[in-house]
């Protein structure tokens, strides 16, 4: 498997509203140290969502290339 998948939460402050998000990041280990390949932030408010994505691509070994197709098709079924 070239990366593995964590979900990343990400807190926006504009003017008086906070908003938690989340997204969906690849990481890659080199030499011991994680290297983050490519991030989608801001994907959904709802953790579970992005939990169950996170564990489906690596489960799948799902190749870097496919991500954002997985992403797009997730906020789709969510809309």
């Amino acid at each position: 498997m070239n990366c593995h998948y964590i979900v990343v939460r990400e807190e926006y402050i504009d003017d008086a509203n906070p908003r938690t998000t989340f997204g969906i990041a690849a990481v890659k280990e080199y030499d011991g140290c994680p290297i983050i390949m490519q991030t989608i932030s801001d994907v959904c408010q709802k953790y579970a969502p992005l939990q169950q994505l996170v564990r489906c691509c690596n489960e799948l070994e799902l190749e870097l290339i496919h991500l954002h197709d997985v992403v797009e098709d997730l906020i789709v079924k969510l809309s």
